[in-house]
């Protein structure tokens, strides 16, 4: 993602040094389209890592408003489906003005902060405040009218992910793990965000059921390491197992 960063933040400098020079600009900005993913699934992919990650670094907070600018850019030119609520508006001036970047770029950890809080919000309540600006209304193809979503930066990028939960509808799934509840596309009946999860759950249920069996393996692997430490002749005694009855009590 650092490289699409670094395409995105190219293309920009190209728009700023050489307004005239389309073709180019434009040839820059869809091979950083391409890297990045006009779909729905890579953008939702996008934000839950974009709300994890380490932007305390100059270079990784540039980088991730870099990001945020080309999800903008995305969601401004994905196919307009169904259940879009809104659309995103075009660049104007102002947000092109160097000046805007660099308070995007200053202020992209509140903006994190802001966007965590309201997905693990909406995540556990359904409902969240993310606000944006609405500038005016666009007519799309299917003759719909939709609200033009506006303002800075921050403005536009929110109202991006508020486009892009609402696209995803039903298939916006909630991670089944409770200390997890990551958002993700979900496919058909999938209850977890991906298998790291969906393992940490079933290896949780297994203990739940089958206690004896799990002291027994754990009992097992501390007698292989103690004979590797002191000898393979090395007797490895092992507390009296309490009984299940004396264990629900």
């Amino acid at each position: 993602m650092i490289s699409v960063a670094r395409t995105l933040k190219g293309v920009y400098g190209s728009v700023m040094r050489y307004p005239d020079n389309r073709s180019d600009v434009l040839e820059g900005l869809m091979v950083a389209l391409a890297q990045f993913g006009l779909d729905a699934d890579a953008r939702l992919n996008w934000l839950v890592g974009f709300v994890d990650r380490d932007l305390k670094d100059r270079e990784a907070a540039e980088a991730a408003t870099h990001e945020a600018m080309l999800f903008v850019f995305s969601a401004r030119m994905a196919k307009v489906g169904p259940r879009a609520p809104a659309r995103i508006g075009g660049l104007d001036d102002d947000v092109r003005d160097p000046r805007q970047v660099r308070e995007a770029v200053a202020s992209v950890e509140r903006a994190q902060r802001e966007v965590r809080q309201a997905l693990k919000a909406f995540a556990v309540d359904g409902r969240c405040t993310l606000p944006f600006k609405v500038v005016g209304w666009e007519r799309v193809p299917d003759g719909r009218v939709l609200p033009l979503v506006g303002g800075d930066w921050w403005s536009r990028f929110y109202g991006a992910i508020f486009a892009l939960v609402s696209e995803l509808g039903r298939t916006l799934g909630v991670c089944a793990n409770a200390k997890c509840q990551r958002l993700f596309a979900r496919s058909k009946r999938q209850a977890y965000c991906g298998p790291r999860c969906s393992q940490r759950e079933r290896t949780l249920r297994f203990r739940e059921m089958h206690p004896d069996r799990v002291s027994d393996q754990r009992h097992a692997t501390y007698v292989r390491a103690q004979r590797k430490r002191l000898g393979e002749k090395v007797s490895v005694g092992r507390a009296r197992r309490a009984k299940t009855q004396d264990r629900e009590r």
